[in-house]
């Protein structure tokens, strides 16, 4: 897993943020074992291990080699340094283990390293410095490339250590069985067993930088630390699946892989979690690895290996923008917008008197972000709750959030729906009036709209309103209750121009 290594300086920056439907395929291995863990150098250059598998494409993984290695093991970890130098790392039971290197880029692999303990992950922090970790909760280190090993046994159990990760070439981490993290800030020398309050297998291990780490496993557990794994806070996954492999890069924005077909999305650094949906089967995912924002794999049980080159989350949910929510809003033909969804065909709006949405004011399928509602649908007076989703194909997200607005009973009411040649405002008609009156108005093209009330000092009486309003000729309703007799003068504007007229109030 390319995330564990601190010296890669090659992996781009990595977000799931371009979100297609259909966005993983299926690509064939030529094998039914289960693949543990994956590198590539680029997007087309890459390598798979697993049980009595080493795989290896040149072209983006539609075409998988098998290369020879001893058949009896299974590979769960893989390292390369740079485009010549690599390793991977198994066993044959749990006594048997063994780490294979090349130095000319898979084309040949030699035993480095034979030991009685399975080897789980492979770290080489450069050319000399290495790790490797497995069962019985041991930890070898090596400075002179493979040559010697040290072992560092931190009990007596028949316990796992999983994986390994170092944010730089003093600190690192390793995870495993029975609520296992530990630490070393000696560059390996020691290592020291952190506190973690929730039980769980931890199977992989990232740290954004020395101080900020993930770790996730069994009973679909994700902890998290921000002070160097002085304290780890157990975050909500929404799963209980087994999770196996987790990936940050770049702006905060990581995934996390595991059975079930579980596939999370974090853009908060780990904080909250969304299970992402829309892969082509039932998978038991090992392992995730993206080399740039859009261009990503799975690996996991029955040879299965998935890619995607556009980021391979599904659709997302609209953020809910215009009217805000709890507004109130002066037009009961109010543009609703929302967020784009990448790969969205259309979207399904729905309006309805409740929260439950047991029945529906109004809903219609639009090919944009917005949606205006038809005259004739709200009536002033009312709160009328909305909400959206994205649809592509037979992929949909999941519902918004719900907002609501409140329709104020002095409106905006559509009269006729023909465009006008220019931007009109009438007299207002009963003029003198009490205590209220009507002001008809002309809008030429789409805009903002902004209307105004102030008295013949030029103070504002009303406030500024904001709408989105499109051509057509509409009537305001103006209750001025409240105001004294007077002069008083109603304004609106919108697309640069702005149009007034005088009024009388008399009581």
């Amino acid at each position: 897993m390319i995330s564990k290594i601190f010296p890669l300086i090659f992996v781009t920056l990595f977000t799931c943020s371009s979100l297609y439907p259909q966005s993983w395929t299926v690509q064939p291995s030529g094998t039914n074992k289960v693949l543990y863990e994956s590198y590539f150098f680029n997007s087309n250059t890459g390598w798979v291990v697993g049980e009595n598998t080493v795989l290896n494409t040149s072209n983006g993984g539609t075409n998988w080699s098998t290369h020879n290695v001893p058949a009896i093991y299974n590979f769960q970890g893989i390292q390369f340094l740079n485009i010549s130098t690599g390793w991977i790392s198994g066993g044959y039971g749990y006594t048997n283990g063994i780490l294979l290197k090349t130095i000319n880029g898979g084309v040949d692999w030699s035993t480095l390293y034979n030991c009685n303990y399975l080897i789980w992950d492979v770290l080489f922090i450069n050319a000399s410095t290495g790790f490797i970790c497995g069962r019985n909760n041991i930890i070898s280190k090596t400075t002179n490339s493979g040559v010697n090993w040290v072992q560092k046994f931190m009990g007596t159990s028949s316990d796992e250590f999983y994986q390994l990760t170092f944010p730089d070439s003093l600190i690192g981490y390793v995870v495993g069985s029975n609520n296992n993290i530990y630490k070393t800030t000696d560059g390996g020398e020691n290592w020291i067993q952190q506190n973690v309050n929730v039980s769980s297998y931890f199977r992989d291990v990232h740290f954004m930088n020395a101080m900020t780490g993930i770790a996730v496993g069994s009973g679909g557990v994700i902890v998290k630390t921000t002070n160097g794994g002085i304290n780890w806070v157990n975050k909500t996954s929404s799963v209980t699946s087994y999770l196996f492999s987790v990936q940050f890069l770049g702006n905060g924005t990581g995934c996390v892989a595991g059975w079930d077909s579980t596939l999370l999305r974090s853009t908060d650094y780990g904080e909250t979690w969304s299970k992402i949906t829309g892969l082509p089967g039932n998978y038991q995912l090992t392992n995730v690895n993206f080399i740039n924002q859009n261009t990503g794999w799975l690996l996991g049980y029955n040879g299965v290996i998935l890619k995607t080159i556009n980021g391979g989350v599904g659709l997302y949910a609209p953020l809910l923008l215009y009217p805000s929510n709890n507004s109130t809003i002066y037009t009961t033909t109010p543009g609703l917008t929302w967020t784009s969804v990448p790969g969205a065909l259309n979207y399904l709006v729905q309006i309805s008197p409740t929260s439950a949405f047991v029945t529906l004011t109004d809903y219609a399928y639009v090919s944009t972000n917005q949606y205006i509602v038809t005259a004739g649908k709200l009536l002033g007076g009312n709160t009328y709750y909305w909400r959206v989703k994205a649809n592509a194909g037979t992929l949909e997200s999941p519902w918004s959030v719900i907002w609501n607005f409140y329709v104020q009973p002095n409106a905006i009411t559509p009269i006729r729906s023909e465009t006008p040649e220019e931007y009109t405002l009438e007299q207002n008609y009963p003029n003198p009036f009490n205590p209220s009156t009507k002001i008809r108005f002309g809008i030429k093209e789409k805009g903002s709209l902004y209307i105004s009330v102030y008295d013949a000092g030029g103070k504002t009486i009303k406030s500024d309103i904001k709408h989105s309003i499109s051509p057509g000729y509409y009537e305001y309703y103006l209750d001025m209750s409240n105001y004294s007799s007077g002069v008083y003068y109603f304004s609106y504007s919108v697309n640069g121009v702005r149009k007034t007229v005088k009024m009388l109030l008399v009581k």
